[in-house]
């Protein structure tokens, strides 16, 4: 089957073989030979186009290249933050040893840098769901909530 070039002043008719060899031969040659077998328009229209191509690749490229750099320092960020967490975390752990004073009426807690006091708290003004979850959180005790509240406190300050 026949292939019709067109351009030029008239449409050229050419055979797949004809079409095989012109296709290795524009492979083989080199840009600039190709260009100065066109007219001086063409080939400076031409010669613009590859430059505007070439520079349009570039810019692709280098907006790659930011891309991909910004979202490594990213990462890399995330990581050291998740880091210093995890230190922070286990410095806390290892270093902040914690002491109860059973003789008091109050919980003191001491770290590394400073010591923290932790009064217990006014069991009178708070319900009794609050006196039951205090309880469990901070001393592990269940209470019973069918008791009433004055017997729950009682029930609490033998274990502080």
């Amino acid at each position: 089957m026949p292939l019709i070039i067109k351009g030029g002043k008239e449409p050229k008719v050419v055979s797949k073989k004809e079409m095989k060899d012109l296709l290795k031969s524009i492979e083989n040659d080199s840009t600039e030979e190709v260009l100065k077998k066109l007219s001086p328009e063409v080939a400076e229209r031409r010669r613009e186009t590859l430059i505007n191509k070439a520079a349009r690749e570039n810019a692709a490229l280098i907006a790659e290249a930011q891309a991909e750099a910004e979202k490594l320092k990213k990462e890399k960020e995330q990581i050291q933050i998740a880091v210093e967490e995890k230190v922070k975390d286990a410095v806390v752990e290892t270093v902040a040893p914690i002491t109860v004073d059973t003789n008091s009426a109050s919980l003191i807690v001491e770290t590394k840098n400073s010591k923290k006091v932790k009064t217990t708290p006014d069991f009178m003004s708070m319900t009794k769901k609050e006196i039951d979850i205090w309880a469990d959180e901070n001393l592990g005790v269940q209470l019973d909530r069918r008791h009433t509240k004055s017997t729950m406190i009682e029930e609490l300050k033998k274990h502080l």
